[in-house]
């Protein structure tokens, strides 16, 4: 009995420190690649703890082996947009300019009902109002009302994101333009959008 419960403290601790080393998105919104990693660390801990023949030290290699991985992947990631994409998928528009895109929701199989219920949770309680609905990656949507200005960015980590150019109307030649006029290179942009018609850049933070 006493050696069970000493390792369930032991894992206990081992996994709080590990998914504190994984970041704050681990205990957040999950995606499917988060998910995975956190159920394969919870189900290590459980068998180490019911298997009390085996050495500790296999299953925590395991562990920490996986969180190894898990931050070389947010590395890679963090760097590459298509294997961003390619490993956590991408948002889908379920309402554009306050249409429903039957055809999307169809292929996340996300009915009409779906989008009412997330909508009443966020307050809003007439499809009318929406003007935007992005389903995350995460199975959350984001809702923009009318009043809001266009939740699609131009440029994310230093890369255009040329199939929002069209959702904001304007061209890659008119966004190198303005990044020109403001004297900024591309790659040193993280994040830019569009608001009053104008090119909105994000500083960053000197520390």
């Amino acid at each position: 009995m006493l050696p069970t419960v000493l390792r369930a403290i032991m894992f206990y601790i081992i996994i709080l420190l590990t998914l504190r080393v994984l970041g704050k998105r681990e205990i957040g919104e999950l995606n499917l690649v988060d998910l995975i990693v956190t159920l394969m660390i919870s189900d290590i801990a459980v068998v180490c703890i019911e298997d009390l023949e085996k050495p500790a030290y296999i299953y925590i290699g395991a562990i920490f082996g996986i969180a190894g991985f898990q931050i070389l992947f947010s590395y890679i990631s963090l760097k590459s947009n298509w294997f961003r994409k390619l490993t956590e998928g991408s948002e889908s528009i379920i309402m554009y300019e306050g249409k429903l895109n039957i055809k999307e929701m169809r292929k996340q199989k996300y009915t009409v009902d779906d989008l009412l219920s997330q909508c009443r949770e966020k307050g809003i309680y007439s499809l009318s109002k929406v003007k935007y609905a992005i389903l995350e990656t995460s199975g959350d949507i984001s809702i923009f009302t009318t009043e809001q200005p266009s939740p699609f960015p131009l440029i994310i980590s230093g890369k255009i994101v040329e199939k929002n150019l069209a959702f904001n109307n304007v061209t890659k030649e008119w966004l190198r333009g303005k990044l020109e006029e403001k004297e900024m290179e591309l790659k040193k942009v993280f994040y830019a959008d569009i608001i009053n018609n104008e090119l909105n850049i994000l500083d960053e933070i000197q520390v």
